[in-house]
Parts: C-alpha cells; sequence; structure tokens
C-alpha cells in the first residue's frame, strides 16, 4: 500500500520529536547553571512530596511539616508508583518517560484535529513546526508536570470546539473530566476550565456550560476543603511565594520576559498570527457581516487569556515554560489564517521561515543546547555528599529541589517555599523575580541550621540578604564552594576551610559560585 507524502511528514516530524527530546535528556540541560543538567530542580520537589507519601510520611516535604510547597498535585501522584520499581536515581528518568508519552499524545491530538480541520497537508506541515519547538523537548527533559499541562490543554481545546459544534454526549463527558483533571493538576487548573465555561456561554451551549460548571466547582470545591483540612490554608503555600508585588512590577517583569522570549524561541510569529486572526475577525463584526459568537474561536480566546493570566503572576521564573500551549495553539491559528490568504508558494515559503526561527535562535544564544555528552550536574553531587558527611543535620538552601532530594536532610527554604514564615512574610527583594522576592536572613540564621548553600560572591556575600558579616557574627564558616559554572578542574565539590578570603574570591571567579557555610560546632 502506497504511504502519502503527508503522512510521511507526520511521521518524520514524530520522529523528530521522540528524537530530540531524548537527545535533550540525555546530552542537554533543563537550566542555566551546570546544577540543572538531570532535570530542574522544581521536578524534585514533587518528587520529594511522592517520595515521603509512598513512605509513608504523608503529602508533605519535611517529616511533620504539613506545607504545600507544590503546585502540581495530579502530576505528584502519577510520579509516586516510581519509587516501588526504581532508585532515588531512577525516578527522574520515570517522569521522563512519562512526559515523552504525554507528548507524544499531546502531538497526536494536534495532528488529528490539524486533519479534521485543515487537511492531511497542514496537518503534516503543523507536525514539522510542533516538532522543532525546541522548549517542548526542554518541557520533556525538565521532569516538571508542563508535558501532562500540554497534553490537557490541548485536549480541552479540541473537545470544547466540538462540543461547540455538536454537543453530543461523550464529548460533553470527556469535556467535563478533562476540566477536572485540569483543576487537579496545577493549583492554577481553574484558569482554564473558567474559560470553557465562559466561551461555551458566548456559544449559547448553556446546558453543557452548566455541566461543566458543575463538575470544575465541584472538583474545586472538594479539593479546596480537603486542602484546607490537610494544609491549613485554602491557597497553596506557593500561590503566596510566587505571586508578590505590585501588580506594576509584575506586569513589567513579564513584560521584559516575553520580550526576550518571543525572538529566541520563536513564539513572535504565533502572536502575529493571533493579532491577525482577531483584527480580521473584528473588521468583520464591526462591519455588520459576522457577530462575535459566530467569529470567537477558544484558541483565540486561550491565547488572550492564557497571556493575560502569565502577565498577571508576573512570568515565570523558568521563562517560556507556562506559554507552551501557545505555540501549536498558534501554528493552528498561522495555518488556518493562510489557507485563505496565500498562496501554496508563499505557504511554504513562511512555513519554511518559521520553522528556521523556532530553531536557530534557540540554538545560537540558548546554553540549554550546548550539548555535551559529559554532564555533570553540581546539585545532585552536592546533594549526595553532604547527605554521606552531614546524615542527620539541617540544611537551608534556595535550591530545595535535588539537595535535599539526594541528601535526605532536613531542609528549611530560604525562598518560603515550603516555609509559611516566609512565605507569608514581606516582599524583602527591590527587584522583581517570580517565586524569589520574599526571604529573611535573620529568620534563617535564627533557626540554626547546620548547614547553608546558596550564592556566594567573591566578597563571601551570600545571596537573600545573606552578608559575610551577618553570617559569621552567627557562626558561620564557607566551608565548601561548588562548581556551579563551565568546568570544574578542582572537581564539584571544593574543601576550603584553609583558604583565606582572597584564594576564595579567585575560586569564585573561577565559576565557584556557590557556597556551602558549616556552623563553627560542626566538623
Amino acid at each position: 500500500m502506497k504511504f502519502a507524502g503527508w503522512k510521511w511528514g507526520i511521521a518524520v516530524a514524530l520522529f523528530i520529536l521522540v528524537a530530540g527530546a531524548i537527545i535533550h535528556t540525555a546530552w542537554g540541560a533543563s537550566g542555566f547553571v551546570c546544577g540543572h543538567t538531570w532535570g530542574n530542580d522544581d521536578a524534585f520537589i514533587s518528587y520529594q512530596y511522592a517520595r515521603n507519601l509512598v513512605k509513608g510520611r504523608g503529602l508533605v516535604f519535611n517529616p511533620g511539616e504539613r506545607v504545600e510547597g507544590y503546585s502540581n498535585f495530579l502530576y505528584v501522584l502519577l510520579v509516586a508508583p516510581a519509587f516501588f520499581v526504581t532508585t532515588d536515581d531512577g525516578v527522574y528518568f520515570y517522569s521522563v518517560f512519562f512526559n515523552l508519552v504525554f507528548t507524544v499524545g499531546a502531538f497526536l491530538i494536534f495532528i488529528s484535529h490539524l486533519r479534521h480541520e485543515l487537511g492531511n497537508w497542514n496537518a503534516a506541515a503543523g507536525g514539522l513546526l510542533f516538532a522543532l519547538c525546541l522548549p517542548i523537548w526542554i518541557a520533556v527533559a525538565s521532569g516538571l508536570e508542563t508535558c501532562l499541562v500540554l497534553l490537557l490543554y490541548l485536549a480541552i481545546w479540541v473537545t470544547v470546539e466540538r462540543v461547540a459544534r455538536d454537543p453530543d454526549a461523550r464529548h460533553v463527558n470527556l469535556l467535563w473530566v478533562l476540566l477536572v483533571l485540569s483543576v487537579l493538576t496545577r493549583a492554577d487548573g481553574f484558569v482554564v476550565p473558567g474559560m470553557v465555561i465562559f466561551y461555551l456561554v458566548i456559544k449559547r451551549r448553556f446546558r453543557e456550560a452548566v455541566t461543566c460548571a458543575l463538575a470544575a466547582f465541584a472538583t474545586f470545591g472538594a479539593y479546596e476543603a480537603w486542602r484546607y483540612h490537610y494544609y491549613g490554608h485554602f491557597l497553596p503555600n506557593t500561590y503566596y511565594v510566587k505571586v508578590a508585588g505590585p501588580l506594576p512590577e509584575r506586569l513589567s517583569n513579564a513584560l521584559s520576559q516575553l520580550s526576550k522570549i518571543v525572538f529566541v524561541t520563536g513564539l513572535l510569529g504565533y502572536l502575529l498570527a493571533f493579532l491577525f486572526v482577531i483584527v480580521e475577525a473584528g473588521r468583520r463584526i464591526a462591519g455588520g457581516s459576522s457577530r462575535i459568537f459566530n467569529e470567537l474561536r477558544f484558541d483565540i480566546l486561550f491565547a488572550v487569556g492564557w497571556t493575560a493570566y502569565w502577565f498577571y503572576i508576573g512570568g515565570d521564573h523558568f521563562l517560556e515554560r507556562f506559554l507552551l500551549p501557545l505555540f501549536p495553539l498558534g501554528i493552528f491559528a498561522l495555518l488556518k489564517y493562510l489557507q485563505g490568504n496565500a498562496t501554496a508558494s508563499a505557504v511554504a515559503y513562511l512555513l519554511v521561515l518559521f520553522g528556521a526561527l523556532e530553531v536557530g535562535p534557540n540554538l545560537a544564544v540558548d546554553s540549554r543546547f550546548n550539548y555535551a555528552f559529559s554532564k555533570h550536574d553540581c546539585w545532585i553531587t552536592l546533594g549526595k555528599f553532604l547527605g554521606a558527611k552531614y546524615a542527620g543535620r539541617t540544611l537551608a538552601t534556595s535550591a530545595i529541589g535535588k539537595m535535599p532530594f539526594f541528601s535526605g536532610l532536613y531542609t528549611i527554604d530560604m525562598l518560603g517555599l515550603i516555609d509559611p514564615v516566609i512565605a507569608h512574610g514581606p516582599i524583602a527583594a527591590k527587584g522583581y523575580d517570580p517565586g524569589h522576592v520574599k526571604f529573611d536572613p535573620d529568620y534563617i540564621l535564627s533557626r540554626r541550621p547546620d548547614l547553608i548553600a546558596d550564592w556566594i560572591v567573591p566578597s563571601l556575600d551570600m545571596s537573600y540578604g545573606l552578608a559575610r558579616a551577618k553570617y559569621e557574627r552567627a557562626g558561620y564558616r564557607v566551608a565548601y564552594l561548588v562548581g556551579a559554572e563551565g568546568a570544574c578542574p578542582l572537581g564539584e565539590v571544593v574543601e576550603v576551610s584553609g583558604l583565606d578570603r582572597n584564594a576564595l574570591g579567585e575560586l569564585i571567579k573561577e565559576g565557584y559560585k556557590y557556597g556551602v557555610l558549616v556552623r563553627s560546632n560542626q566538623p
């Protein structure tokens, strides 16, 4: 049987997607320092909660302390079975496997919808652009829940459009199940169900809107009741840490981030496609040839609503992570717009251009794509080192993923993600960086942790207000430096207790920019 050309295109796209994600996992990075070559640090926060749940300690980070420091409830539950079948070292690869499965699922849903709406060849073209979206490769390798969210949001998009056209009971039932999963997947999982309900009302599918609203609200209500009973708050601790600071500062930070993301990742072209569609629809509505409930599409509503929400929370510390669904939706908007407004040769030219814009700038300027056959992850190394040398001690750090997970040490979070005192306290930072604006060095020192690990500069001051004079007065000294940038000629963790300040400063300048303080009465 002859294999049609468009099928070859889809097959090639799927191969590129899977191969790219695997290559990035094996040789790329999930962050901008060598501490994040094997997954994102925040992924290991979820792993910590999952491990404690499996061990019977409850859904907690530190045993005995009920603080909701995760924002991905469903993903934590999905990761938990890993601890029955693999080791602590293997749980990351377990999550990457599921991320790859979620990504392939999202790809297939996307391709199927493109075929149904725009035809076979547009499906092949859209599949190739999807596969060349390098932030998706990063999402797979990150170990975070991003790929699950992408899958759910694409499934919601496709399903709500079907319900809007033909409210078949199967589609309605599937839609409310997807909305329930959305509520449970992320702390902000209620945002998209809200958009779905609004969209169905605009489309005059009132009965279906009520059905979805009841399902989403019932789930959210039950979840909130459990959350308050278990953790003592209606909002997760992550909300108080990350959605902080004056709104103008959050908007300014989001705009600054977006101005970088759109050019590096190729997102700009897709945002312009949304803009062209909106302007053209507005022209038809203003001219009286159409009405808003006919012109409104869920991909456009989602793009506007989700971008507005992203601006409201001030962007994200991990840059393009939350904006990932805009890529496939933007690809669809672009292809649908071109279908009746461009010649075949112009479409081919634009698709090649968009593919080049997705790949070229990313590979040229994003250090996460500096592939290396030999990778080291200094946070994992440091965690295992501290666990072996300081078992049973307490650790204070702003990086509460890999170090606590691999060390097994009781951990105090310097940024408040698992500490209600800091999370509910005042903002301390002068600038705005999501999740990094609340800290209290005096409070941290008052808790007398045995170890403090954080970024350090040649003057020996540490990040988040922990100046050298302050920690030395409290009885701490720099005991180790960690290679967090570039090569580590002296090893990843260097014992520096006997060095003077000048020697320490030189090492820090050479790339050993992460320090570990030890309390004076510790060995």
